[in-house]
């Protein structure tokens, strides 16, 4: 992908930490966002950084919801198959319904060290994001190392009150026009007629209410 990525140095964690067998940590634990990561090249990466006599790697992503789980599974069995031949044990864990401080802070164990990206933010409230390095750097009381250049978070785009009313209306509406035609259809249409008819009424509702929440 022509993408070079760049280890920033973080408090404590000196530019030679990932070349001396001596001061490496116990484990890598790499962040692996579902979304905007370039995964061929933080594979690239973990090649070029680990050697035989350094540590496991634990590969961690997160999905606030069943909805969300498929892309950072994708994520995580694409760069555990590209990173298989390595000579050091390459491990994934996915982690639904938590927040990423908090998931790191279920996997994490003294000596770990964890690999973040710059760019990756938390939610504030009052909806304004903050660093996850920082955040977890100050969860953790460890230093966090983060690479740039693999990554570029998506845009945060929340639905406004009156989008959410919208939405919910333009359902509502499909139903209720289902509904109308279901019910005038068991009254003007007789026999398996009827039936056909009521059968694919209820497939096409079924179809755009799902079309309308993919694209709303």
């Amino acid at each position: 992908m022509g993408t070079e990525p760049k280890a920033l140095l973080s408090p404590d964690v000196p530019p030679a930490g990932l070349a001396d067998p001596g001061i490496f940590p116990l484990r890598l634990v790499i962040l692996v966002p579902g979304q905007g990561l370039e995964v061929l090249a933080l594979a690239q990466w973990i090649a070029a950084s680990v050697s035989p006599c350094q540590p496991d790697v634990l590969l961690l992503s997160v999905a606030q919801n069943w909805d969300e789980e498929p892309c950072p599974r994708l994520h995580l069995s694409d760069l555990i198959a590209l990173t298989r031949k390595l000579p050091i044990r390459v491990e994934s864990e996915l982690i639904v319904g938590q927040q990423w401080t908090n998931a790191v802070c279920e996997v994490w164990q003294p000596g770990d060290l964890v690999v973040c990206h710059a760019g990756q933010t938390i939610s504030m409230p009052g909806g304004t994001r903050y660093p996850l390095s920082v955040a977890l750097s100050n969860r953790l009381g460890e230093p966090v190392l983060i690479l740039d250049g693999l990554y570029r978070e998506p845009l945060h785009c929340p639905r406004s009150y009156v989008m959410e009313v919208a939405g919910w209306g333009v359902a509502l509406a499909i139903i209720a026009t289902f509904g109308a035609l279901q019910i005038w259809i068991t009254q003007h249409v007789m026999g398996w007629a009827s039936q056909i008819l009521l059968i694919l009424s209820v497939l096409a509702e079924i179809g755009l209410i799902w079309i309308w929440n993919q694209t709303w």
